[in-house]
Order: structure tokens, then C-alpha cells, then sequence
């Protein structure tokens, strides 16, 4: 995937994908973390602990079983989270692709549908909230990845990116931003009679 063509976030959008980096390698090393930290508590109440009370002692060496136990719980519960993200996710796209399809393979048609735009817009929200959840970090990188690359395919339509460009609510979609077209992809104005269709007359 070319990173160049990644779209810019904000400095939140950044927070977030680094504190979800950290929380991933947490919970994909947790074994090793439990090893650690259950070593570091042994060798604290052998070396220190000669003089505290057994309670602080049982407490300290609970430490790692305590990480143990909360880790587990929290990967079943994002993994049965993500199972049903991607199942509605996907569902949603199935239902979508073939107008989707339809719409970017039209070279007849400049003018946009009511029933396309609607399509269009029912994709633009699912892709947004791919985008959330991911964000959020509910969407493993590698799912997003493959995600991202099929945005791409369809946002490189000249009346589908048309169309996102003129949504005078493109702000409302939790920060989404497509890919950048590639720089291979025709315009709108390539197309003969194809100016933007958002795009009104001069008064």
C-alpha cells in the first residue's frame, strides 16, 4: 500500500492509532508481559519483602494472574466484537456492490440518480464507520488494509469521487477521508459533457 496516499489525520486520529498500536502488541505478547511481570513480583518479595505482611505479599504476586485474567476477558470480547462488525460490515457492502459496480462502470451517464446517489451515500456512511472502528481499534490493520484498497477502487470513479467532492456534509462522516485518486484516474472534465453534476450555475 502506497502511505502516500493515506489520508491526513488529526492529532487525535493520530493518539488513537498509536495508543492502539501499543494495546495490539499488549494483547498479542500477553503471555510474555504475564512471565515478566510475574518474575518482577517474585524477586520484589524475596528481595523486599522480608519485613511486609503476607497479605501485601499474596497481593503483589495476584499482580501478573490479575493482567492474565483481564487480557483474556478483553481479547474474547473484541474478537466477538469484530466478528459482528465485520459481519454487518460485510453484509452491508453485498448488498451495496453490484449498484456500486454498476454506477462506476456507467460512462453514459453524467447526471446522478436519486437511487445511485442514495447507493452512494449508504456507501460513504458504511465507510465511515469502518473508519471509526477502526480508529477505535476494533479493526485489525490487515482487514482495514484490504478495506482501504477497495475505497480506493471505487473512489478513483470520477462520478463517485464528483459526488463526495460536492457533499456540502463531508465533515458529518467521524473524520473519514478516501483515498487520494491516482494520478492515472480521469476527471470528470476528461469525460466529454462529464463537468461536475454538484457543481451549480452562476446566478
Amino acid at each position: 500500500m502506497n502511505l502516500a496516499n493515506k489520508p491526513k489525520h488529526s492529532v487525535l486520529q493520530h493518539y488513537l492509532r498509536f495508543a492502539n498500536k501499543v494495546k495490539q502488541r499488549v494483547l498479542q505478547h500477553y503471555l510474555l508481559i504475564t512471565a515478566v511481570l510475574f518474575g518482577c513480583s517474585l524477586f520484589a518479595v524475596f528481595k523486599f519483602g522480608a519485613s511486609w505482611d503476607d497479605k501485601v505479599k499474596f497481593m503483589i504476586i495476584g499482580v501478573p494472574f490479575t493482567f492474565l485474567i483481564l487480557v483474556q476477558k478483553q481479547k474474547l470480547e473484541e474478537t466477538r466484537l469484530f466478528k459482528e462488525l465485520f459481519n454487518e460490515f460485510n453484509t452491508r457492502y453485498d448488498k451495496l456492490n453490484e449498484n456500486l459496480n454498476r454506477i462506476r462502470t456507467d460512462t453514459k451517464s453524467i447526471e446522478m440518480i436519486p437511487a445511485d446517489r442514495d447507493v452512494l451515500y449508504n456507501y460513504f456512511n458504511l465507510c465511515a464507520e469502518e473508519h471509526f472502528f477502526h480508529l477505535q481499534g476494533y479493526i485489525p490493520e490487515e482487514v482495514w488494509s484490504s478495506w482501504w484498497e477497495g475505497m480506493r477502487y471505487f473512489f478513483n470513479c470520477p462520478r463517485i469521487r464528483a459526488e463526495w467532492d460536492g457533499d456540502p456534509g463531508g465533515n458529518s462522516f467521524y473524520g473519514f477521508v478516501p483515498p487520494e485518486s491516482d494520478s492515472q484516474t480521469p476527471t470528470l472534465r476528461d469525460i466529454p459533457g462529464g463537468e461536475n453534476p454538484n457543481q451549480r450555475d452562476a446566478a
